[in-house]
């Protein structure tokens, strides 16, 4: 029986030949070119671990940055994610957080564009020259080593670049390479420093900061406006700020985790696509362009989402709570990404004004809800490609069969 081939289904598989296995075709740059993106990704390198000694330079990393991604990286996606990481820092830091932001996701995309089209092992340098300008700089030779965290993260990424492996599999391993030393730089300082390093003294240090930071919301003039508000009903203020106070603790360990992968994510973007813009098109393959979640991580998204969906009123916060919702927190992204991408795809398949301005509504309105509904279409997408696939590929073996079979009978 011949089915007919459904017409709305769009599955593209992921798989394609690895041209990085063509040593004789690899990409090459000049030696001047590499001179002066080397000499960016040092100067780069070097800011975040000098930024709270020269705030006022922020300015000069952002230009040299934007040399670059002028040269290398023309896409409006590439440019949106720079602009966004920088007002992001910059709302939470100043300038200098800003140019921080844009030096690490600069230093991590350039070093690994550089490890990929020269494969030179004179880039070692790069982290020395580096390590040694931030220690004159900064007259510390531990706060030095923050210049190096970078380096080691671009290096996973340019070797997972060069086996073209899922994009996914490339910003995880790279975040985890970031993030790793970054947290372990930061936990050497503090034994250093003399600090006790135990739970109780950790408990100390942040019940103290819960006091200053309650202490600031109940009595200082730019939280005025915020006490009005309160005066007239029965809630106290300062049971609602302890209790946000307690959850954005709870949550920090996946806030901390988002914030590498958003890192990861940009510089892998940027890095990949630069590939096109200097003449290395067939570098820039659709497996490292191609966003896709795992189904473990669609199972324990949808996991996550049902117990905040049935505990979300629970009055006291457990470990197993805490847990379930940082992994829903660090899984948020990925699945809103898959879904955004899933959501548009079947717009453009079949375009619909009304969903488009069901979809505006619910975007201005409730835009809470419009995310997890994204995010949670993207767990669903996952989850139904392996269906999708099967299904395809049943389909073009039963068109097939009977193609041959058509064949076979008019030739005899």
């Amino acid at each position: 029986m011949n089915l007919p081939p459904l017409p709305n289904l769009r599955v593209k598989v992921v798989a394609e030949a690895n041209p990085w296995d063509d040593r004789d075709a690899l990409p090459t740059l000049s030696p001047v070119g590499v001179c002066l993106l080397s000499l960016i990704c040092v100067a780069c390198a070097v800011y975040p671990a000098v930024a709270t000694l020269y705030p006022s330079f922020w300015w000069l990393p952002v230009l040299l940055s934007a040399i670059f991604y002028l040269r290398a990286n023309r896409t409006f996606h590439g440019w949106l994610l720079l602009v966004v990481s920088f007002l992001l820092g910059t709302t939470f830091g100043g300038a200098a957080a800003g140019a921080t932001v844009i030096c690490i996701i600069s230093t991590v995309a350039l070093t690994a564009f550089l490890y990929t089209t020269t494969r030179h092992p004179l880039l070692i340098c790069l982290p020395i020259v580096a390590y040694a300008i931030t220690a004159v700089l900064s007259s510390d030779m531990l706060t030095a080593l923050f210049s190096l965290p970078c380096f080691p993260a671009a290096y996973i990424l340019g070797r997972k670049i060069m086996q073209n492996e899922g994009r996914v599999s490339a910003i995880c391993s790279s975040a985890l390479v970031l993030g790793g030393v970054s947290l372990f730089l930061a936990a050497l300082l503090w034994r250093l420093s003399g600090t006790e390093m135990s739970f109780d003294a950790l408990s100390a240090a942040v019940s103290e900061l819960h006091a200053k930071l309650l202490d600031l919301a109940l009595h200082d003039e730019s939280f005025a406006l915020l006490r009005m508000q309160f005066e007239g009903t029965e809630i106290p203020l300062a049971d609602v700020l302890s209790q946000l106070f307690t959850l954005v603790l709870l949550l920090s360990p996946g806030i901390i985790v988002i914030v590498f992968l958003a890192i990861a994510y940009a510089a892998q973007y940027l890095c990949v696509m630069s590939y096109p813009s200097m003449g290395m098109k067939q570098f820039c393959t659709l497996v490292a362009r191609r966003f896709i979640m795992s189904i473990p991580s669609a199972l324990i998204f949808v996991a996550c989402s049902l117990i905040a969906l049935f505990f979300f009123s629970a009055s006291k916060i457990t470990v197993f709570l805490a847990v379930s919702q940082n992994l829903w927190l660090i899984l948020f992204p990925g699945m809103l990404i898959v879904g955004a991408w899933s959501l548009y795809s079947s717009y453009c398949v079949r375009p619909s004004p009304l969903y488009l301005v069901l979809a505006l509504v619910a975007a201005l309105f409730m835009p809470p809800i419009f995310l997890i509904f994204v995010a949670l279409t993207g767990a669903t997408t996952t989850l139904t490609r392996p269906l999708l696939l099967r299904i395809a590929a049943i389909m073009k073996a039963q068109n097939g069969d009977h193609d041959d079979k058509s064949g076979d009978g008019s030739s005899h």
